[in-house]
């Protein structure tokens, strides 16, 4: 959340573990007039609580969510090279993993 008062942005990290909290600094952040864009990995039951509690100010939150690549491709032994995504998953799924 951008805090136009001291010219700087909020991080909230916002995970199973701290919603309560972190749902009080949405909602002291709200009550002051900010708009919101909420970043984070879309834990389904955060997103559902989110929506719940905040129904009410959706037109002043928007959510963007960041979803990361699970595959790890290890490197070539021969030449340390990474290989690319797709020869990547087709060893995956060669491999069964």
């Amino acid at each position: 959340a951008y805090d136009s008062a001291r010219g700087g942005w909020y991080r909230v990290h916002i995970t199973p573990e701290n919603s309560e909290v972190s749902f009080d600094a949405i909602r002291q952040l709200l009550a002051y007039g900010h708009e919101l864009l909420l970043v984070t990995k879309p834990h389904i039951e955060v997103v559902h609580s989110l929506c719940n509690a905040f129904a009410g100010d959706a037109n002043r939150i928007l959510f963007r969510f960041t979803i990361g690549c699970v595959i790890r491709p290890e490197p070539d032994t021969e030449t340390g090279m990474i290989p690319d995504t797709e020869s990547a998953m087709k060893a995956d799924s060669e491999s069964g993993t």
